[in-house]
């Protein structure tokens, strides 16, 4: 069984992603995968922050976060652990934060990882009730 990638909590300005599952990787798209029924993509980068990380499963494996080819973050399974990166103790992760967040496994076994994200910037809602009151289109954006 590979990774499988579920968003659990989408919403304009968070998202929460769950990969599961054993060996290979998976790819977060900020373009896809982050974007809401009522979002369109604003122009230019969508940047995203990774807010909070947490990781367990079996022993012996390793989960590795990369974006643009840039590790991130390095993960062992042997204990199940939580990372804030709220702003109490570390600030948001923003390493290569316009890039896809691609998750890798290394080892054999299960694993979780949940990735709590924030949508900074590069995504507009299409819910602009008010500026444009109950005539507002909600299929595009400044309707």
């Amino acid at each position: 069984m590979a990774l499988t990638k579920s968003v659990l909590r989408l919403t304009q300005t968070e998202a929460v992603v769950k990969i599961a599952g054993n060996g290979g990787s998976a790819t977060v798209d900020l373009q896809t995968d982050l974007l809401a029924s009522t979002e369109a993509l604003a122009s230019g980068n969508q940047t995203v922050t990774i807010t909070a990380v947490r990781h367990g499963g079996e022993n012996s494996n390793t989960l590795t976060i990369t974006r643009n080819g840039v590790r991130v973050l390095t993960l062992p399974t042997e204990t199940a652990d939580y990372i804030a990166f709220d702003g109490q103790e570390l600030p948001p992760e923003n390493t290569e934060s316009t890039s896809d967040i691609v998750v890798a496994q290394t080892g054999t076994g299960y694993v979780e990882l949940y990735l709590k994200l924030r949508k900074v910037s590069g995504y507009d809602t299409k819910i602009e009730t008010g500026a444009f009151g109950i005539k507002d289109d909600t299929t595009v954006v400044g309707s």
